[in-house]
């Protein structure tokens, strides 16, 4: 009796168990591939998400920008990689993510924006990080919005809700504060 809802014992168990990422190729919003390895060193923060979403992913997109602006006043942004995936692939192709990418300042580098490779391996990722992603009927869906964070180990070790920007923060400084005193 530790979680009273799915989504707080999906989180609880993340924190118990880290998990660690598949070994998934991705295409970011440049053409360019890349896998979730290539973070490995650096705590990742990965949101979930597709381009024609109304409002839940752009409030996520404000929070990682707000996350990126308060890493960097703390001098920490160089540790910290921002990753954006969407799951929706067959909508969401290189325009779609590079504009996506555009209203938030999405660089590339720091904050990448992609889509799995292989579409039908976004089953797996999804079931990894815990997502779920309902398909609607007026072309959308209803999904889980969390910031899911990633140890320079290549675990997931937390799932924070993402209009806590404060508290994700933290938990990302004293992360970051840890591996320093490892």
């Amino acid at each position: 009796f530790r979680a009273y809802t799915a989504e707080a014992a999906r989180r609880l168990s993340v924190v118990e168990q880290p998990r660690p990422l598949p070994g998934l190729r991705l295409i970011d919003m440049q053409g360019r591939d890349l896998r979730l390895a290539d973070y490995r060193g650096r705590v990742m923060v990965v949101d979930f998400m597709f381009t024609r979403c109304p409002w839940i992913c752009y409030a996520m997109g404000s929070s990682l920008e707000q996350l990126r602006a308060g890493l960097a006043d703390a001098g920490r942004l160089h540790r910290v990689a921002f990753l954006s995936i969407s799951f929706d692939p067959r909508h969401d192709g290189r325009d779609e993510l590079r504009d996506y990418a555009a209203r938030f300042d999405a660089d590339g580098a720091q904050w990448n924006v992609a889509v799995p490779r292989d579409p039908a391996r976004l089953r797996d990722l999804l079931r990894v990080f815990g997502v779920t992603v309902i398909p609607l009927e007026d072309c959308g869906f209803e999904h889980n919005a969390a910031l899911h964070l990633v140890g320079p180990d290549g675990k997931i070790w937390d799932i924070r809700d993402y209009d806590d920007v404060a508290g994700t923060l933290a938990a990302i400084t004293t992360r970051l504060e840890g591996d320093d005193g490892a």
